[in-house]
C-alpha cells in the first residue's frame, strides 16, 4: 500500500507547503493546505485532509546591537515585519557591545570579554550622540541583561549562571544552574513585577541554548523559585552568547538567534498558558533572519526616548501583569551570595570571535 502523501496550498503566494507538510508564510492572507493520499479509499475516492491557514505579520518595531560586515557593533533599529531590512541609528562603537537594557534614560550596555577574565558595563545617552560614560570596569561578563524598574535591579546570563546587579555594576547574587540542567543560560528578560510575602519580587525569562525557557521569581530577600521549564524546539548549535530574548509590554516574546549559520535569526516564541496544569508552552515562529554576515543581533530591547535628532522610537511602557500561579505553594531557595563567585573557575567553552 501506497502510503505517501502529496502537500499542496491552494495559495502559494501566502503560504507554502514542502514534503514534509511544513508550511512556510510568504505574505499576509488566508489559504487552505491539503493532504492527499496517493493511494485511493476502497471505493477509489480521493483521500485528503485540509487546514485553513492564515498568516500575518507581526509589525514590532526593536532596538539593539547589530554586528555588520565591518565587525563592529552600532545601535540599530528593526522591525519584525520587514526583516532583514534594519537602520543604523549610531556609528559604530569602539567597544565590543554584546548585550544592553533601558535603565531610565540611559542605555546600559556590557562588553565582550574575548579570554573572559573580565567585562566593563557602560551607561549610552542616545540622546547626546551615543555618547558613553563607564559605570563599571572589571564585572562580570554579561552574555544577556534585563532591567527591572520597580526592583531597579539588573538581570543577566553568563555561561550556566543567572546572575542580579545593581545599576553601579555590582553583583548581588547569582543563580547556578547546574544545579538543574548542564545547558548554559545564553538570554534573558524581565516581565513584571509582583510581590511575596511583602518583598518585591521579579518575575524574569530565561532562555538556554537548548531552547529552554526558565520563569523563575526572584524576590528581593535573595530567595528564588522556579516556577516553570518549557521547551521551544529551537537550539543554539552549541553557541551561547550571541542571543538575545526581550519581552515586549503585551507579553511577546523576542528571541534574537545564532546558531553558526551565518547570519542572526529572529523568531517569535508564542507563548500559551494552560492554567488547568499551570504550564506554559511556547511554539517558535521564524520572523525573518538577516543577510548573511549580519551577527550578533544582540541585546534586544525597546527605546523610547530621543535618539539625538529629536526623533522617538516606541513606548516602553510596563505595568505589572496578573500571575500566573499561586505562589503559596512556591518552594523558594537562597541564592548563591556575589562574594562567593569569584571563586568559580573562568568558564572554558570556546570563544568565537567575529
Amino acid at each position: 500500500v501506497d502510503d505517501s502523501v502529496i502537500w499542496l496550498s491552494d495559495d502559494e503566494t501566502v503560504a507554502t507547503v514542502d514534503e514534509n507538510g511544513i508550511i512556510t508564510g510568504v505574505a499576509d492572507g488566508e489559504t487552505i493546505v491539503y493532504a492527499i493520499a496517493n493511494a485511493p479509499a476502497a471505493d477509489g475516492s480521493m483521500v485528503y485532509a485540509e487546514i485553513y491557514v492564515e498568516v500575518f505579520s507581526i509589525p514590532q518595531q526593536l532596538e539593539g546591537f547589530i554586528w555588520d560586515t565591518t565587525n563592529r557593533p552600532s545601535f540599530a533599529t528593526f522591525n519584525t515585519a520587514t526583516l532583514p531590512e534594519y537602520e543604523m541609528l549610531s556609528d559604530s562603537f569602539p567597544q565590543d557591545f554584546w548585550s544592553a537594557a533601558v535603565v531610565g534614560d540611559k542605555i546600559y550596555a556590557s562588553t565582550q570579554s574575548d579570554d573572559q577574565s573580565d567585562a566593563s558595563l557602560y551607561a549610552i545617552d542616545p540622546a547626546n550622540g551615543f555618547s558613553t560614560e563607564l559605570v563599571a570596569d572589571g564585572t562580570t561578563w554579561f552574555t544577556d541583561m534585563a532591567y527591572s524598574e520597580s526592583t531597579e535591579y539588573i538581570y543577566s546570563t553568563y555561561g550556566p549562571f543567572i546572575m542580579r546587579s545593581t545599576t553601579d555594576g555590582a553583583l548581588s547574587g547569582y543563580i547556578d544552574m547546574r544545579d538543574y540542567t548542564d545547558a548554559y543560560m545564553v538570554g534573558v528578560a524581565y516581565s513584571f513585577t509582583t510581590r511575596y510575602q511583602r518583598n518585591p519580587a521579579d518575575w524574569i525569562y530565561v532562555i538556554d541554548e537548548d531552547g529552554v525557557i526558565w520563569q523563575l521569581l526572584w524576590v528581593t530577600n535573595g530567595m528564588y523559585g522556579i516556577m516553570d521549564a518549557s521547551e521551544t524546539g529551537v537550539t543554539t548549535e552549541g553557541g551561547w552568547y550571541f542571543d538575545s530574548l526581550y519581552i515586549t509590554e503585551d507579553e511577546l516574546v523576542f528571541y534574537s538567534l545564532y546558531d553558526g549559520s551565518g547570519a542572526s535569526t529572529m523568531y517569535l516564541l508564542f507563548e500559551e498558558y494552560d492554567s488547568a496544569e499551570g504550564v506554559s508552552t511556547f511554539t517558535p515562529f521564524e520572523l525573518g533572519r538577516f543577510e548573511d554576515g549580519i551577527w550578533p543581533v544582540s541585546g534586544l530591547l525597546e527605546w523610547g526616548g530621543e535618539i539625538g535628532n529629536g526623533a522617538q522610537t516606541g513606548s516602553i511602557d510596563r505595568v505589572d501583569q496578573t500571575l500566573k500561579t499561586d505562589l503559596d505553594n512556591v518552594t523558594l531557595y537562597q541564592q548563591l551570595e556575589a562574594n562567593d563567585f569569584s571563586e568559580i573557575e573562568t568558564l572554558t567553552r570556546e570563544i568565537i570571535v567575529k
